[in-house]
């Protein structure tokens, strides 16, 4: 039986656990703080939007386009890389996001976005990306500073989601009031995941995966992000490789993939992401390919949350995913805060 605490004391040494406790609390802050945030410009004349990012920042947009998107019908693409899509134009909406300020990929996109005279939001700590919203009047939105960005999810895709209403593209306290009343349940759900003295669900799927390849699949929409949510905290905190693929795509092509090398196949284990509102024919897909698949992987786990919204469920899918990836880190005798790669990467792009 491990013991946890002995665990989290040898290798959290850069304290990621009160990174992911601290989730509800980012929703609850940015509550607080987009209450009373207001806007310099007028956004009436938007036909699209364009959320430029990387990493944890680009996938707070992927969230924001995915949990909006029944709100309101203005087009949100995600835009992870240096280059912006011919399309932008004066009526784009460019909500330029960098938790840092400092991120290469994002600046650069900036600086094209400029140029094609967008409309454009600052979303950051700080950095360079601060100074040239400051220079060029572009409406803040100012982020807490002093997270690690993949620990700084709960602030990205709420701030986002809630600049949107405040904006006037969403109607006035749509999403707040779902941010607010999920609170409670996410609370309580997250007393539960930190629990390591007893076991808990996180604790669970964290043995089954930590010293296996990780293979989730999801339907589309936010349970698509949340795969990919899943495979990314898998890697950055417990040094873990996985892959991930949607509903119904992987019907049309990955499936047949589980055909030979049964020798890898074992060191497989399948993660289901599943929800209440996938599609009814989704539902029916998983359920055969799970039948299907069952010989070939050492586990199958099936992920799923309840909530009376999709923005709760999805909250707690990304809480949950997160304590599991902290987890395994500590089974992977892994300190789950640096990413040395990552550095070591940007040291030589310098």
């Amino acid at each position: 039986m491990e013991n946890f605490q002995e665990l989290k004391n040898e290798f959290d040494n850069g304290n990621m656990y009160d990174a992911i406790l601290g989730f509800p609390n980012q929703i609850k802050s940015s509550l607080e703080y987009m209450k009373n945030w207001s806007t310099k410009k007028d956004y009436s004349h938007i036909k699209n939007i364009l959320i430029t990012g990387m990493g944890g920042s680009a996938i707070g947009g992927d969230f924001v386009a995915s949990l909006s998107d029944e709100y309101f019908s203005t087009p949100i693409i995600i835009n992870r890389s240096y280059e912006i899509p011919n399309w932008v134009n004066e009526n784009t909406l460019v909500i330029s996001s960098s938790y840092s300020g400092n991120t290469e990929e994002t600046l650069t996109a900036l600086d094209a976005v400029i140029a094609k005279n967008a409309t454009i939001i600052a979303v950051t700590t700080g950095g360079n990306l601060l100074k040239i919203a400051n220079k060029n009047g572009f409406d803040i939105v100012k982020v807490t500073p002093g997270l690690q960005p993949r620990a700084a999810l709960g602030l990205s895709l709420s701030l986002n989601l809630l600049l949107l209403e405040k904006i006037g593209l969403i109607e006035q306290n749509k999403i707040s009031n779902q941010l607010e009343n999920s609170l409670k349940n996410l609370l309580q759900i997250s007393d539960n995941y930190s629990n390591y003295i007893e076991s808990n669900l996180a604790i669970e799927y964290a043995k089954l995966i930590h010293d296996k390849f990780p293979v989730i699949y999801a339907g589309e929409g936010w349970q698509a992000n949340c795969a990919l949510r899943m495979r990314g905290q898998l890697a950055e905190n417990a040094k873990i490789l996985g892959s991930h693929l949607n509903f119904p795509e992987q019907n049309h092509n990955e499936i047949e993939g589980w055909t030979c090398n049964k020798e890898i196949m074992n060191k497989t284990v399948i993660c289901w992401i599943m929800d209440e509102s996938d599609h009814c024919q989704v539902q029916k897909r998983m359920d055969i390919t799970k039948d299907l698949l069952n010989d070939y992987p050492s586990n199958q786990i099936i992920l799923k949350t309840t909530g009376s919204t999709k923005i709760e469920r999805a909250l707690i899918m990304i809480h949950l995913i997160d304590w599991i990836s902290y987890y395994a880190a500590l089974l992977n005798g892994i300190d789950p805060t640096p990413v040395d790669r990552i550095t070591e990467l940007k040291n030589r792009l310098k």
